[in-house]
């Protein structure tokens, strides 16, 4: 299934599983398709419509398989705007079984209606971006005040991919990149990205602009990206890849001079789009409103999100630079799987010492 937070969420429990004092579990939709034999842990692929049945379903799939705690990740394509599935946590507190909560993005206003279920049942709450309490409605922020609120990074979803020179011209003659620049975007797709920008920053007479996307004639923004790509001075030079897997989106952002990322209102801790670019040593041109500049370090150019002037020029300085990274230790699905399980220990521990 095509959805940012499932990635994490397979790639977590992938991690978590190879600790061998832990025993896992998954449940998720019943569409869920490509199950690798190989990862060691359970899946129940038993949800159908993320319904109020579906959640009692899954409750009892719980009470059969009698975990320490659960773990639910908010939110994800596949709930689309269902409002059961926020009434799991209490659900699952009422059966007495600890629950641990990821919220993989600030509330908006009317999020927020949504999420009271879920925070109202006691248990831990993960996050994903440092300062998440300051990017959520100010009415809301005293109630997540009282949660137990611990931050953990995300990481690439896209493993480094090294290329050698024979597989680098290959990829870049599929592009029209033998004798033109490949600039390309790569993530889903919505008004929030900014890719309109990305024809405004390039230029068609020396660039070629690859999206590795999907997109669809039914979605007005889509469709609104697809009619500059069909007309002058952008017809034929632009090239949608459609879903790729890890493998072949980590090989093509190690082949382009350029990875652009205009984002509206700015790069987020959470955009691992940009991670899964950034591990790949390819130059990155994004937005912020908290960096400027070139970072010669990351191989990062900032500029303030809108300023096409300024991102035209950098693009132009620095398109072509590759260098890898030296990226935190916090960036890498190692750390991130211990610091789960510390944050698991300790809440069976508290719970332990209280009975």
């Amino acid at each position: 299934m095509k959805c940012g937070v499932g990635d994490y969420t397979a790639l977590l429990i992938d991690k978590i599983s190879s600790f061998t004092e832990v025993k896992t579990a998954l449940i998720t939709n019943n569409i869920a398709q490509g199950i690798n034999e190989d990862y060691n842990f359970e899946i129940f692929p038993i949800v159908k419509n993320w319904n109020m049945l579906d959640v009692f379903n899954i409750q009892k799939t719980i009470k059969l398989w009698k975990p320490d705690l659960v773990h639910i990740q908010y939110p994800a394509k596949g709930y689309g705007r269902k409002i059961a599935v926020h009434f799991l946590p209490m659900i699952l507190q009422l059966k007495k079984v600890p629950v641990v909560q990821t919220w993989h993005e600030p509330l908006r206003w009317k999020g927020c209606f949504r999420y009271l279920p879920n925070i109202f049942a006691r248990g831990t709450l993960i996050v994903v971006e440092p300062n998440y309490i300051d990017l959520i409605p100010f009415w809301f922020q005293w109630i997540v005040k009282f949660k137990h609120l611990h931050f953990i990074p995300v990481a690439s979803s896209i493993p480094f991919v090294s290329i050698n020179m024979s597989e680098l011209t290959m990829l870049r003659s599929k592009f029209d990149g033998l004798t033109h620049n490949i600039i390309a975007y790569f993530g889903f797709v919505s008004p929030a990205k900014g890719i309109e920008y990305i024809f405004q920053i390039a230029n068609p007479e020396i660039d070629r602009i690859v999206l590795i996307c999907e997109l669809n004639p039914n979605n007005s923004y889509h469709k609104y990206i697809l009619n500059i790509i069909n007309q002058k001075p952008w017809a034929g030079k632009v090239f949608v890849t459609g879903f790729l897997n890890d493998k072949e989106v980590g090989g093509i952002l190690s082949s382009v001079d350029a990875v652009v990322f205009p984002f509206v209102k700015g790069l987020s801790s959470r955009n691992t789009s940009f991670l899964a670019a950034k591990i790949q040593g390819s130059f990155i041109l994004t937005t912020s409103k908290k960096q400027c500049g070139y970072n010669i370090e990351e191989n990062v150019y900032y500029s303030y999100p809108g300023d096409i002037t300024d991102m035209k020029k950098s693009l132009r300085l620095y398109s072509g630079k590759h260098i890898l990274p030296q990226l935190d230790h916090s960036y890498n699905w190692d750390y991130i799987a211990d610091k789960h399980l510390s944050i698991y220990r300790n809440l069976l521990s508290n719970i332990s010492n209280s009975e």
